[in-house]
Formats: structure tokens, C-alpha cells, sequence
């Protein structure tokens, strides 16, 4: 079943906020397009029925998109990382989130269209169920039969326990972020 998420200003706007700040091109429309896709997959979540009011994001931190490729979404019980492709048999997934230990839980998986007005979601995967061995230097590959029905995406989020038994309060959070920071 196609789900279309419709691209509207207001994304387009954010991303562009993202991304005006950075002077290598290579780092800016890569930071525009990681932008544009956790605007998408907000937007998606909500359609779900997914709460989105209590997110947290590493992309949010300036040094953060210029080092690392990462368009994450984390809610209370899950990181959600979001890969935007132009080609659903050219799935990738940035080696350094696995190198870095900040790999999420899922990967919502979307396809920009040709015209650049929709994106398509795709479905998701796992990242422990990412096969290591198809790769190359920088990206592990994953097939579009290796993604999990978009129509199962709720009920595995709103049903995710986590990773870990902690619970991180807000103090947590902020000394994460000044440790990002200082990196």
C-alpha cells in the first residue's frame, strides 16, 4: 500500500534552517535532505497516531549533522533513525552511526519523489537485522524486501520497550548533549 507524504513550505523551510549554516556543499545538502526527512517522518508518525510531543534529536546539534549523517527522531521509547533514498533498490545505511555507537532502534525508510513534491514511505528495518556484508566504505545496504510492512511501523513503535532498563531524566539528556557538544 503507497503511503505519500505530501512536501509542504513548512518542511522545505525547516530543512533549509538546517542546512543554510553549513559553507561545504556536500555537508549542506546532505544536512537538508536528513532535515527534510525527519520533517517527513514527523509528519508520518502523527498520520499514525504516534505522539511526536516529547522528542529528543541529535541532528538538532550543529556539529553533530556536519560530522555524522543522522536524521533521528527519539521518542520516549525508541531512537528512530531516517534514511531518505531517490531509488528504493539504493537503501542505505551510514557505516559511522554503527562505528560511533549511535545506531537507533528502527530505520524508517523513505522515497523522495523525482519532482521532489512527495516521499514515499517505504516500511522499516531494524538495525541489529542490518547484514554487514553487503556494504561499502561508508554504507551498508539493505534491500526493500528486507524492510518490515510500513503498515506494522505503530504497533512495533508504540509496543518497543527499549534497550535499556534506565530511564534518562532531563539532566541526562542536557549532559548528552554538552558531551556532543564538546566532541
Amino acid at each position: 500500500m503507497e503511503q505519500l507524504i505530501y512536501i509542504d513550505k513548512n518542511d522545505i523551510s525547516e530543512a533549509n534552517k538546517l542546512s543554510a549554516s553549513f559553507a561545504v556543499d556536500s555537508i549542506a545538502s546532505r544536512t537538508y535532505i536528513n532535515g527534510l526527512a525527519v520533517e517527513l517522518a514527523l509528519k508520518y508518525l502523527v498520520q499514525e497516531g504516534i505522539s511526536v510531543n516529547n522528542i529528543y534529536n541529535l541532528h538538532d546539534i550543529k556539529k553533530i549533522r556536519e560530522e555524522f549523517d543522522i536524521a533521528d527522531i527519539m521518542l520516549p521509547n525508541i531512537h528512530i533513525d531516517v534514511r531518505m533514498v531517490y531509488d528504493e533498490n539504493k537503501i542505505f545505511i551510514p557505516k559511522i552511526q554503527y562505528d560511533y555507537e549511535i545506531t537507533p532502534d528502527i530505520y524508517l525508510i523513505f522515497k523522495l519523489s523525482g519532482d521532489g513534491s512527495t516521499a514515499e514511505f517505504l516500511g522499516f528495518i531494524n538495525s541489529k537485522s542490518v547484514d554487514k556484508r553487503l556494504s561499502n566504505k561508508d554504507y551498508y545496504f539493505v534491500t526493500k524486501e528486507q524492510l518490515s510492512e510500513s503498515n506494522n511501523v505503530k504497533d512495533y513503535i508504540t509496543n518497543f520497550n527499549g534497550n535499556t532498563t534506565e530511564i534518562l531524566d532531563k539532566n541526562d539528556t542536557e549532559q548528552a548533549q554538552e558531551f556532543f557538544l564538546s566532541f
